[in-house]
């Protein structure tokens, strides 16, 4: 481990970083091996000797301290001091442990580089071991797993709620930031990594809409002090006060605008999503009671005939009646026209007489 971190020294000479513990700005790496190596006197050989802990500043934090040295090194103190204070015996209570009872060596590096699975490198974009882009300021610790007496053991991998529970260390460490230096925000990030991860869906859904709807209050805030600047009947040229500071807050915002937006955009992509699921859900609805209707219109178109039948029997009977009458009428006729025929040939017969 000490020999990955020394990868920033080379060519440095005497300029090069070294690590600071609790008590102490410089100490190099013999004594930081030295250190670590005679402070494991009950660890077996398959356990470990140390763990390693990264504290990983953004760059809007990084630009909040600006990039001051002394400030970073203070606050990995104070961490180290809630990274003692974490640890619980079996019973659930606290050791009393501080930061100045462990054995740890702190070292700030300034680059990050980059691996071999990463997307640049895949596309040719970048080489692997090339140093990232931006502020990338972090700072690496080693720390033994006994305390400074040699008598406790320390893990924080339990990731106990009664022994060391990492979530509960992270928040700590956040909102000891945000409270010493009044930086607001670095708690923040830790909630939404943890939703993120190891939220559901509608708790990740609805921690997204949260976040759209502060930032676009801010938004339309800004937008309101902006238009109440212009209105104030300022001439052109003439600078408005504080705007040079509004410039520079602007351009140290401007990553966070990116993620606003990427927050904005995944806001209205799950949005759409439930939306579409919703549609589909009433579109399914109407297609089973389509496949029902059928057979009930059969019935009722079978239903009328059976009910003219029984409700309108008068109708029937009056059909009855008329076809008796058109049978009848046919059937006087033909039984009266054999009578014209005998009239005939008597008037005939008559007349013959007369003659």
């Amino acid at each position: 481990m000490v020999n990955y971190l020394s990868k920033e020294d080379i060519g440095k000479g005497p300029d090069r970083e070294l690590y600071f513990s609790h008590n102490r700005n410089a100490v190099t790496s013999v004594e930081v091996i030295k250190a670590i190596d005679t402070n494991a006197p009950k660890i077996g050989k398959t356990e470990a000797k140390f763990y390693s802990l990264v504290i990983a500043p953004t760059p809007e934090e990084m630009q909040h301290l600006k990039n001051d040295r002394e400030k970073i090194k203070a606050i990995t103190r104070d961490f180290m001091d809630i990274y003692a204070s974490n640890f619980n015996g079996k019973n659930g209570k606290s050791k009393n442990l501080k930061g100045g009872d462990l054995v740890y060596f702190a070292k700030l590096e300034e680059n990050r580089y980059y691996k071999g699975n990463d997307i640049e490198v895949k596309e040719g974009r970048a080489k692997q071991g090339d140093p990232l882009p931006g502020d990338n300021t972090h700072i690496h610790i080693i720390v033994s797993r006994m305390d400074k007496k040699k008598t406790i053991k320390l893990s924080p991998l339990a990731n106990d709620k009664k022994l060391f529970w990492r979530v509960d260390f992270k928040r700590k460490c956040c909102k000891h930031f945000d409270e010493r230096y009044n930086y607001k925000g670095s708690g923040k990030e830790l909630d939404r990594h943890q939703v993120m991860t190891k939220g559901t869906l509608e708790e990740r859904k609805a921690y997204i809409l949260k976040e759209y709807q502060e930032h676009k209050t801010l938004r339309e805030e800004k937008e309101k002090q902006q238009e109440m600047g212009v209105n104030t009947g300022l001439r052109q040229g003439q600078k408005v006060p504080g705007q040079e500071k509004e410039q520079e807050q602007e351009k140290e915002q401007a990553p966070q605008k990116r993620k606003n937006r990427v927050f904005e955009y995944l806001a209205n992509l799950i949005h759409s999503l439930l939306h579409r699921k919703r549609e589909k859900s009433k579109e399914q609805k109407p297609a089973k009671q389509q496949e029902q209707k059928p057979a009930i219109n059969t019935e009722k178109q079978q239903a009328p005939d059976e009910k003219d039948k029984q409700q309108h029997p008068s109708q029937q009977q009056g059909q009855e009646k008329e076809h008796k009458q058109e049978s009848s009428i046919n059937i006087g006729n033909q039984q009266k026209a054999p009578k014209v025929e005998d009239e005939d040939e008597e008037k005939k017969k008559q007349r013959g007489h007369k003659r």
